[in-house]
C-alpha cells in the first residue's frame, strides 16, 4: 500500500475514534441509557408506542429537532416542516433511515447519528458542517405502507 494511502486510512482511524469519544463524553454527561447498532448509531426510544413498526417502503412522517454535538440546534419541525420521506428510497442521511426502522409509529427517540452516517467530510453546504454528529430528537407522527 502507498504511504500517502496508509496516512489516509491512520488519520481516518484516527478521526472516527475521536468522534465516538465526543459520542460517548456527551452520552456519560447526560446519562443517556442508550443503545448501538453495529454501525455506531446511537439511539434511545424514551416514549414507546404499540404503533406500527416501521418497515422499508412506507411513508413516515416526523417531528424533529437536530442539533449539533456541542448543543447548537440547526432545524427543527416547528420551523423547518415535518420531514416526510420514504424509507428505503435514500431520501435521508442513512443513518436517519436505519434509526427510523428501528422504531413505531407515534415512537419518541433520541438518536445520535455520527458523521460517516450523516453528511459526512462536506456537511450539508447550509448549517452542517463538515464532519458533524448530529443529534436528533424525533417523533413519528405516522406511518404509511405505500402499495
Amino acid at each position: 500500500m502507498a504511504p500517502d494511502m496508509e496516512h489516509l486510512i491512520y488519520a481516518n482511524k484516527k478521526s472516527n475514534r475521536t468522534e465516538e469519544q465526543q459520542i460517548n463524553d456527551l452520552i456519560h454527561r447526560y446519562g443517556w441509557n442508550m443503545q448501538s447498532t453495529g454501525t455506531g448509531l446511537r439511539f434511545q426510544v424514551y416514549c414507546s408506542s404499540n404503533g406500527q413498526p416501521v418497515q422499508r417502503g412506507h411513508q413516515v412522517a416526523l417531528r424533529y429537532q437536530i442539533k449539533l454535538l456541542n448543543g447548537v440546534e440547526i432545524f427543527n419541525s416547528d420551523n423547518d416542516g415535518i420531514l416526510t420521506f420514504t424509507v428505503g428510497k435514500a431520501e435521508v442521511v442513512s443513518g436517519l433511515e436505519e434509526a427510523v426502522l428501528l422504531l413505531k409509529e407515534k415512537d419518541k427517540a433520541r438518536i445520535i447519528i455520527p458523521s460517516f452516517l450523516g453528511h459526512g467530510l462536506s456537511g450539508d453546504g447550509k448549517k452542517i458542517p463538515p464532519k458533524a454528529t448530529l443529534i436528533y430528537d424525533i417523533e413519528i407522527l405516522y406511518v404509511k405502507p405505500l402499495n
